[in-house]
C-alpha cells in the first residue's frame, strides 16, 4: 500500500464530520463531544499532512491529538451517563491520563517523538469504558440496539483502540524492525480505520434528533 492511498483513506473521517455539520441543528447536546472528536480528528489529519511535507514528521501533532481526543471521548462517555454514579472515578481517570501524557512527553521522552505508553493507557481506558457502556445498553429493558448510534460507536472504539494498543506494544518490543512487517501493520490499521470511520458516519446518521418544544 503506497503512501498516497494511506493519506487519502486517512481523510475518511471527514465523511462523518461533514455529515455532522449538515445535521448540526438537529443533533442533541449529549453527542457534541463526539462531534468535536470527529472534527479534531479531521483537523489533525490536515495538520499532519502539512507537517510531514515540511518537517518529515507529524509526531508533535499526533501526540497533541492523542491528548485532546482522549479528553473529548472521556467527556463524551460522561455525557452519555457512564459516570453518573462515579464522578470521582471520572475525575481520577482524567487526572491520571493527563498526568501520564505530560510525564511521557516532557519528562520521560519528548513531544517530538511518538509516545507509546500514553496511547496504550488511553486506549485501555477507552476500551473498558466502551465495554461497560455496551453492557449497560444490552441490559437495559425495553431498549433495542438496532440503529443505536452509541452501540455502534462503542463497537468502533473497541475495534480501533484494541488494534492500536497491540500496535503500540509491537513498537515497544521492537517488532517493527522488518519493513514487510511494518507495511503489513500499516495496511491493517489503514483498513480498520476506514471501517471505523464508516461506522462513525452511520452512527452520526442514526443520531436521534433534538426534541421539538410543543405546547400542550
Amino acid at each position: 500500500m503506497n503512501y498516497l492511498l494511506i493519506e487519502i483513506l486517512s481523510y475518511s473521517i471527514g465523511v462523518s464530520a461533514f455529515i455532522a455539520l449538515f445535521k448540526w441543528k438537529s443533533i442533541q447536546k449529549r453527542d457534541y463531544f463526539f462531534i468535536a472528536f470527529l472534527w479534531v480528528g479531521l483537523l489533525s489529519e490536515f495538520i499532519s499532512t502539512f507537517c510531514i511535507q515540511l518537517f518529515k514528521t507529524n509526531a508533535v501533532t499526533s501526540n497533541i491529538y492523542i491528548f485532546i481526543s482522549t479528553l473529548l471521548l472521556f467527556m463524551q462517555f460522561n455525557r452519555w451517563g457512564l459516570f453518573d454514579k462515579y464522578k470521582q472515578l471520572y475525575l481520577f481517570i482524567i487526572a491520571i491520563t493527563s498526568a501520564f501524557w505530560f510525564w511521557e512527553n516532557f519528562i520521560y521522552s519528548s513531544i517530538f517523538y511518538f509516545g507509546s505508553f500514553s496511547r496504550i493507557l488511553n486506549g485501555f481506558f477507552i476500551v473498558l469504558m466502551s465495554i461497560h457502556l455496551l453492557n449497560i445498553l444490552i441490559n437495559q429493558e425495553n431498549t433495542t440496539l438496532t440503529k443505536n448510534p452509541i452501540f455502534l460507536i462503542c463497537i468502533s472504539f473497541i475495534l480501533f483502540y484494541t488494534l492500536k494498543i497491540l500496535v503500540e506494544i509491537f513498537w515497544i518490543y521492537g517488532l517493527n524492525a522488518s519493513n514487510d512487517f511494518r507495511q503489513s501493520i500499516y495496511r491493517i490499521v489503514t483498513y480498520v480505520n476506514l471501517v471505523v470511520n464508516i461506522f462513525y458516519a452511520i452512527a452520526v446518521l442514526w443520531m436521534p434528533k433534538k426534541r421539538e418544544f410543543t405546547w400542550q
